[in-house]
């Protein structure tokens, strides 16, 4: 029992009941100082809004029941079912309070994921930039508090050069490569990334518990094909872009 587990505090202070919205998944500690209250006659009430409390803690969460961050995945369209401009450019697909709400959503991350098409495409910094938060997100934190998520570069073919605006901004930066990168995932199907892997390094490797995932529809369609994604964030855009350009 670590040195800062609340329960022999709770025994010293002589409290009567604890009432617990849900029992810590990890492991190590799962049940523990319950039974240490019970013990010393405290009653213990567990299971109090514990949805809620999923819902509030679900990357952790999932990080300590599937040793798997939670993913979601953003996806923009229009409404012929469009993802990218016939030039493949797909960053003004939505206005400007979708991607504010995109801004938030990078702040709630762990790790933001990409890949080096996208970055080289878009000049993409994919940081957390304060004066494109929502006000609501200004009236919690001060701008001197912003964290900068991880971002993670699916980078397999070495792509990415040091002129980008990803590598001039704050931040940690991890390139995922089959060797040679920050992050060493072998190949999965068709010699690309082992998108699986990489989601369990990330874990395992660097403690991430939350992904938001960010990139084009090759990558979007790979981690939907192979059931990676926990959740999906749509933004359908207002107008209409007509097919794709023939390669």
């Amino acid at each position: 029992m670590g040195a800062h587990h609340p329960a022999p505090k709770l025994i010293k202070a002589g409290v009567a009941k604890v009432v617990c919205a849900m029992s810590d998944p990890n492991p190590q500690v799962a049940g523990r100082g319950f039974a240490m209250l019970e013990e010393a006659g405290i009653e213990v009430q567990v299971g109090i809004l514990e949805q809620d409390a999923r819902a509030l803690n679900r990357g952790f969460l999932k990080k300590m029941e599937t040793n798997r961050p939670f993913v979601q995945l953003k996806m923009a369209a229009s409404l012929d079912g469009q993802t990218a401009l016939a030039n493949g450019q797909s960053q003004w697909i939505t206005g400007a309070e979708a991607r504010r709400d995109v801004q938030a959503y990078r702040a709630e991350a762990g790790a933001i994921l990409s890949t080096s098409r996208t970055v080289i495409d878009d000049n993409a910094s994919l940081n957390v930039r304060w004066n494109e938060l929502p006000s609501q997100v200004h009236s919690v934190i001060d701008s001197t508090e912003l964290r900068q998520p991880t971002r993670v570069i699916l980078d397999r073919q070495n792509q990415l050069s040091a002129d980008l605006k990803l590598f001039s901004t704050e931040g940690t930066i991890i390139r995922v490569a089959h060797e040679g990168g920050d992050l060493n995932i072998p190949a999965g199907s068709s010699e690309q990334l082992d998108l699986a892997q990489t989601l369990d390094a990330l874990a395992a490797q660097h403690q991430i518990n939350h992904v938001w995932v960010e990139a084009g529809a090759t990558l979007a369609g790979s981690m939907i094909e192979q059931q990676l994604v926990d959740e999906l964030i749509v933004y359908l855009a207002p107008k209409l872009m007509g097919q794709m350009a023939e390669d």
